[in-house]
């Protein structure tokens, strides 16, 4: 699935990272490197009884052996699938690379995923042992065990255990009664070669039945090596790990590219998503990290929050606020472009920063190098806003087919709204109709069992095509226009790409979510979720939600902010119609994906009627 990327970065130079950074053949060696140059220094780390706890890279490596000998023990071998069906945590990390170490190739599996998508995985994978992370997911892999013949090991990572189930002590122990010798150990990790299979992550499935999308070590290393000219990191960073580690981008950009350079992950609290992000704040002051990776729906609504917080602080503090975040953009727009700052600028917002821009940076802990952000495009004013305040944005763009990262813009050579320019060691060019291809190292080995699917995807020359369209604007800088198999054909036929209208109508404080829809009819439509709370709370909406919905005040006023967040669209691409939802999008309900993304067909089917009324 495609995914775009944006970092950024406070404006201090970042020259001195990546000076000793080794980019390796394989994970394993990668790992090996990091754990014989940085053994003291912290690798991970979670909160425990009200402290974060490091874990040294010394005893990370030896609890990776541990593990690999126990995975042994249970006759798991290379090429083998292992599954991991967690949240989260330094457990999901040992588990990993224990597997990677022996050969074997991870299959990670969203937690939030109901039981008939978790047997898909396990069916399709083949997998021959799961890790499910508490009661919960052990209740989806309980629930669908007979359906997966290859499935010969469950493992409970916490909790108690029993009925045909090892608790995680209880796995551990077998490293202990039949360990891998140093010599056997070795021999393991450094025998996995760069073409060797790392992982089978199965995309979101927008459109049917997700595909395993195959990485090996070689792709993931292939990213990690052409990113220092794009983020520059090393052994004195901290990543502040918040998205799941199911996701490509967390997987690449915030755990292996991490553990690459000798970097400390710090694991945001939570077993859940909704947990994670009510402690985030807290976790941001105590944990004071350089590297944050994030969704652009969390960066609009902690741009929100701030803006809501200046407002509420009176006429006088934020005519101040505005000055600053003003004097800021003017600045940082400059910078974007490689130019310098002329010295009444430079006093003034130096100024600024003292008044109101270096109380945003305080709110991330202080010491904030980089902010990613992956999963959709990232708004121009989001963007803007993040470089007002000190800290310089780069968006880019990769799926999982590409292992992440394909485009990126880089420090002090961007363009807001675009996704960059070319990976350093892959190659971009734009199809007749639109589409973007990619060909290079980062090139996933195709799809699980789909020699079909991976035919029509990969040309024999070696270009994906990544089902995106995009165009080039200046200088070479590539803009996505929306997803090929989401173009909405009208009736007179023409064609809107979704994408970016969506993700500038979800700008507006008052909408929390839409998908556009009118394939074949005369005008697009949409189906929209409301903001409930922001519109009972200052617009004195109805409280009952059904009642919002269709109260004509509520839609007279969404009306309005889709007519000012439309005035740049041509006229057949602005909304005509549209339906206020009484509930939220969800992963549980099957409308998102597990990275937030619509599913189209599943809204087309389920609201058809809504939907009929809207095209008529």
């Amino acid at each position: 699935m495609a995914s775009a990327l944006t970092v950024a970065t406070q404006g201090a130079s970042t020259g001195a990272h990546n000076a000793g950074v080794h980019i390796a053949p394989t994970l394993n060696q990668a790992i090996q490197d990091s754990v014989r140059r940085f053994p003291t220094r912290p690798a991970l780390s979670a909160k425990r009884d009200g402290a974060f706890r490091p874990m040294s890279y010394a005893a990370l490596a030896s609890d990776i052996q541990m593990i690999a000998s126990a995975l042994n023990g249970l006759g798991i071998h290379k090429g083998d699938r292992v599954a991991i069906l967690s949240e989260n945590g330094m457990n999901w990390a040992r588990i990993d690379l224990a597997t990677l170490a022996i050969g074997a190739v991870v299959v990670p599996i969203y937690p939030t995923l109901p039981a008939n998508q978790v047997s898909y995985m396990l069916r399709d994978s083949g997998a021959k042992a799961v890790f499910a992370g508490d009661a919960m997911q052990l209740a989806k892999v309980k629930a669908v065990r007979a359906d997966c013949p290859d499935l010969e090991e469950v493992v409970l990572i916490s909790g108690a255990a029993e009925g045909g189930v090892r608790d995680l002590d209880s796995f551990i122990a077998l490293g202990r009664d039949f360990p891998l010798t140093d010599d056997a150990y070795k021999a393991a990790w450094s025998g996995v070669t760069p073409d060797d299979l790392a992982t089978i992550i199965y995309t979101s499935g927008t459109t049917g039945d997700p595909k395993g999308v195959e990485l090996t070590h070689g792709n993931f290393m292939n990213v990690i090596s052409g990113v220092p000219t794009i983020i520059p990191w090393d052994e004195t960073d901290i990543f502040l790990s918040f998205l799941p580690l199911c996701h490509i981008y967390e997987r690449a950009a915030g755990y292996y590219l991490a553990l690459t350079g000798g970097s400390q992950i710090v694991y945001v609290e939570g077993s859940s998503s909704v947990e994670r992000i009510a402690k985030l704040p807290l976790n941001f002051v105590e944990v004071k990290p350089t590297i944050f990776l994030g969704m652009p729906r969390l960066y609009e609504k902690m741009k929100e929050k701030i803006e809501d917080a200046a407002a509420k602080a009176g006429p006088k503090k934020k005519k101040v606020f505005d000055w600053a975040i003003g004097v800021g953009l003017k600045a940082a727009r400059i910078e974007m472009r490689g130019g310098k700052v002329d010295r009444a600028t430079a006093i003034q917002r130096s100024l600024a920063d003292k008044l109101v821009l270096h109380t945003v940076r305080e709110r991330f802990g202080g010491r904030i190098r980089y902010l990613v952000s992956a999963g959709a495009p990232l708004a121009g004013d989001v963007m803007e806003f993040f470089h007002a305040c000190g800290l310089m944005m780069i968006e880019g763009y990769g799926l999982t087919e590409t292992s992440s990262l394909a485009i990126a813009n880089r420090a002090n050579n961007i363009r807001p709204n675009s996704v960059g320019l070319p990976g350093d060691n892959n190659e971009i060019r734009i199809a007749e109709d639109g589409e973007i291809l990619c060909r290079g190292g980062n090139v996933m080995r195709g799809y699980w069992r789909k020699p079909e699917a991976t035919a029509e995807a990969i040309t024999a020359d070696g270009w994906f095509h990544t089902g995106d369209l995009g165009t080039y604007i200046e200088d070479g800088f590539i803009r996505i226009t929306g997803r090929k198999k989401d173009l909405i054909v009208l009736s007179n036929g023409k064609k809107v790409a979704p994408q970016d209208i969506e993700a500038n109508l979800k700008t507006s404080p008052y909408i929390t979510d839409l998908a556009l829809m009118g394939d074949g009819s005369q005008s697009v439509v949409a189906l929209i979720v409301p903001a409930f709370d922001r519109l009972q709370e200052e617009n004195g909406a109805p409280m009952d939600r059904a009642a919002l919905a269709s109260d004509p005040e509520v839609r007279r006023f969404i009306k309005k902010e889709l007519d000012r967040l439309s005035v740049h669209l041509a006229d057949f691409e602005k909304v005509r119609k549209f339906a206020l939802m009484d509930h939220e999008f969800s992963i549980e309900n099957g409308e998102l994906t597990p990275t937030l993304k619509v599913k189209r067909h599943v809204l087309t089917a389920r609201y058809k009627d809504i939907l009929a009324d809207l095209m008529n």
